[in-house]
């Protein structure tokens, strides 16, 4: 998995685009620094406070924002606040009173520094998580929450990480704003995330794949087969979302068990974002892998971008189903963006349903898909019932969808449904969907990707549904509502080729095509690498912990165009790789046309051996534009 932005990920990443690489145009974002009303809800005024119709924060709402640690290695013996996977301070002995926030740690030495640390306690048998909001000696502090239990404190611990992931995903002390960072490995548990985050505030739930923050790299996978992989899994929903709001999960494999994988149905749960995860559900006879529901006019507010489903036994209904009332009052949006995504399911069941219900004026909508490749035997996207919004229809724009034995897009009422831009592979493309004049459904284009299949011929091994060369889906999915990224966190457009100078149709670029030329002549050798339009090219570079400066020469031609969106000329990237603590670098060409211009990155020491992804890209926006890259060094 490509290392991803070390700073805590929120629904939205404001100014934050492709791995190593700042947003052209702003990202859309949710939950995260939009909030007009920065203390967290308001339900009544305090007491006065000289400022006119100033709401005042609850108490401990405006503790800064705390992280915690959860690993599946090492004993379970503390709970974390600190910047590392130790305690700072562990001990036995003390009190804690039942309904009681004050709890007295025997031996202890607090200070205000404190405030913000999670606090793990063994008592009476069971193990209790508490966040410290305010200190009143040096050995007692108070929390935001009562105690549970009456018994005498046999252990405690202060900073650290959990060896257990059930206190990441509901622990009530967490609050608006703090991040988990999950630990490498495999964590057989089902859960209900019982934090109901202020609505001005985000918690963030991150796989620390890269393993910078628990010391565990690699695959973060929660799974409902909670006795191992052999023996058949937990007939409990993997992740109960109900009446739970801003949350955001990135960088996790959910493994679905004999239950709906990720519910939401008896309360709205609004400003929810996967990104960067996965979903496998193959168990037999299994219905969904997502089912939300909102009971009142109000929007979902859900995000799920660059992620994979794939679901292999689904006989019925929707395996991704979103629910919503018809209202007395005027239209309105769920806001759902569905963007980037690989979506794999077998059976009949449809692989993204939108179910409205009732028979009042006001209607729901608004659900959009964008960029995304799907493959199944069932639709890709229906509304199944009555009572979809025509003001503000749902909508599905630059994607491919494979539909072998059923249609691929279908509506229960005209003008709910749009689409444009995409390509249909189906029996019937479409029922009562309006249709854009941009899609191809007449089997006019070769469905030109990657399943493999370069291995025949030892060609570069390719993710699947990545356009081949010179694929009619290269250049075809430009409705201009794109990110600049793709499935991969890769640069969106990219391809390369003459009068290519717009995103593909589907979940990804085309990665990877520089290609050899001999002119114009480098500075020294006679060899470059080159393309035309955008185009960009990965090195994997060896390092160690020794002090490392990359240096490449570019050339760019007079056709070279920097209009939106990309808005810059070619560059030199250092990707992230915290790992080994290399940050990001973006060196962008500023000489002129028509001459070799040198970019050159700033002294990087990385904290030990590893790799590091170098990229060289194009971002012209002419497709006609021939950008050369010569005389690689390294010192």
């Amino acid at each position: 998995m490509q290392a991803m932005p070390v700073a805590p990920l929120g629904v939205g990443i404001s100014g934050r685009g492709p791995a190593g690489q700042p947003m052209r145009v702003p990202a859309a974002s949710v939950g995260v620094g939009s909030s007009s009303v920065p203390y967290g809800p308001t339900n009544g005024y305090a007491t006065p406070n000289g400022v006119t119709g100033f709401i005042g924060p609850a108490a401990g709402s405006l503790l800064p924002p705390a992280v915690c640690y959860v690993r599946t290695t090492g004993a379970d013996t503390n709970g974390g606040s600190d910047t590392s996977a130790s305690p700072s301070q562990t001990g036995s002995g003390g009190t804690q009173a039942t309904n009681s926030k004050s709890v007295t740690l025997t031996g202890a030495s607090l200070t205000p520094a404190n405030v913000g640390n999670f606090v793990r306690v063994l008592a009476g048998g069971v193990t209790g998580y508490y966040r410290i909001i305010s200190v009143t000696s040096s050995t007692t502090f108070v929390t935001n929450i009562n105690g549970f239990n009456g018994s005498g404190i046999t252990s405690w611990s202060i900073g650290g990480a959990w060896a257990t992931p059930g206190p990441a995903l509901g622990l009530s002390s967490l609050t608006a704003g703090d991040t988990v960072y999950l630990g490498a490995g495999t964590y057989r548990s089902v859960y209900s995330a019982n934090t109901q985050v202020s609505f001005n505030g985000q918690l963030n739930i991150f796989g620390d794949v890269t393993g910078q923050y628990t010391g565990d790299a690699g695959m973060v996978q929660l799974t409902a087969y909670t006795t191992n992989d052999k023996t058949a899994p937990s007939s409990t929903t993997l992740l109960n979302l109900n009446g739970k709001s801003n949350l955001s999960f990135s960088n996790i494999m959910f493994v679905v068990g004999n239950a709906i994988g990720i519910t939401a149905t008896t309360a709205t749960s609004q400003n929810i974002s996967f990104r960067d995860c996965s979903f496998l559900d193959g168990y037999q006879g299994n219905t969904a892998i997502i089912t939300a529901t909102t009971a009142q006019a109000a929007s979902f507010a859900w995000t799920i971008d660059r992620c994979y489903f794939f679901c292999g036994a689904g006989a019925s209904g929707s395996n991704i189903l979103f629910t919503a009332p018809t209202v007395a009052t005027g239209d309105y949006s769920l806001n759902v963006n569905i963007t980037n995504s690989l979506v794999m399911m077998g059976g009949s069941a449809r692989m993204i349903g939108f179910a409205p219900t009732g028979a009042l004026s006001g209607h729901p909508g608004g659900i959009k898909i964008n960029n995304s490749f799907f493959y199944g035997m069932s639709s890709a996207f229906t509304i199944t019932a009555a009572g979809a919004s025509t003001n503000l229809p749902c909508s599905i724009y630059n994607s491919v969808v494979y539909s072998m034995s059923n249609t691929s897009l279908s509506a229960n009422q005209a003008n709910t449904l749009i689409e444009n831009y995409n390509l249909f592979v189906s029996s019937a493309s479409r029922s009562n969907v309006s249709a854009g004049a941009n899609t191809i459904a007449d089997g006019s284009y070769a469905p030109l990707f990657h399943f493999g299949q370069e291995r025949i011929w030892g060609g570069l091994q390719r993710a699947f549904g990545e356009p081949m060369s010179a694929s009619p889906l290269l250049s075809f999915g430009n409705d201009g509502g794109q990110t600049l990224y793709d499935l991969m966190n890769r640069p969106r457009p990219a391809g390369g080729g003459s009068g290519n100078p717009f995103p593909a149709v589907g979940a990804l670029e085309r990665s990877n095509t520089a290609s050899q030329g001999t002119s114009p002549s480098p500075p020294s050798g006679t060899k470059v690498w080159q393309n035309t339009g955008p185009w960009y090219q990965d090195f994997l570079l060896p390092v160690s912990n020794t002090a490392t400066t990359v240096s490449i020469s570019v050339q760019r031609d007079s056709n070279y165009s920097d209009g939106p969106p990309s808005q810059t000329n070619p560059s030199l990237l250092i990707l992230a790789n915290p790992t080994i603590g290399v940050a990001a670098q973006t060196i962008v060409d500023t000489g002129g046309t028509g001459s070799w211009n040198t970019l050159t990155s700033a002294a990087f020491t990385p904290t030990g051996s590893g790799w590091v992804t170098v990229r060289i890209a194009s971002y012209d926006q002419s497709g006609a534009s021939v950008v050369s890259f010569a005389d690689f060094s390294i010192t």
